[in-house]
């Protein structure tokens, strides 16, 4: 059981909110093959990386096919592991 040490949250990233010093985001999220709209995608990476900008100690694990995320998130991973179905 891990209830009492992790905290699970399902929320749009732009309603994401967080007090702790340190956190770690596990995301997949939509991405334009599922959603059919980029400008959407492209809102969702925007308010990630707004998000994270405030938040330095904080760990990101993005699952995406998106070659062109991490020049639109604004920083490169530090690791790229690839995964398959």
């Amino acid at each position: 059981m891990v209830e009492d040490c992790i905290s699970f949250r399902v929320a749009p990233v732009n309603e994401l909110d967080a007090k702790e010093a340190y956190g770690v985001i596990v995301t997949n999220p939509p991405y334009a093959q599922r959603i059919g709209h980029q400008s959407h995608l492209n809102n969702i990476y925007r308010d990630l990386a707004s998000f994270m900008a405030k938040r330095p100690t904080w760990s990101l694990f993005l699952i995406t096919p998106d070659p062109s995320f991490e020049s639109r998130f604004g920083r490169a991973a530090d690791r790229r592991r690839k995964l398959y179905n």
